[in-house]
């Protein structure tokens, strides 16, 4: 059954897909705040500071992108990242353009 939404139709394909994005959607920004936290007591543990302020984040981030281990967390957000995106443009390939 399709449902009008804006003048489309928003058939069986679409409605699986857009399920599919948002359970990407949740998965990223789940491990996108894991990453912020985990940066976070990188930034603590380098300054000894429970507040250690916006600059220190840069040199905490670039440690927490190189350290081997947050590899595994690392490209587990980027695969989210790119199956939140995705759906996005198979819908738009999928969609005729109105003259």
């Amino acid at each position: 059954m399709a449902t009008k939404s804006g003048g489309r139709n928003l058939d069986s394909f679409t409605i699986a897909i857009l399920g599919v994005q948002g359970v990407f959607f949740a998965i990223w920004a789940f491990l996108s705040f894991r990453a912020l936290f985990q940066i976070r007591r990188v930034a603590v543990s380098q300054t000894g500071s429970l507040n250690p302020g916006p600059f220190s984040f840069f040199k905490a981030f670039r440690m927490w992108r190189r350290n081997p281990k947050h590899r595994k967390a690392q490209i587990w957000w980027l695969i989210s990242l790119v199956g939140t995106m995705t759906p996005s443009i198979l819908l738009a390939l999928r969609t005729p353009i109105a003259a």
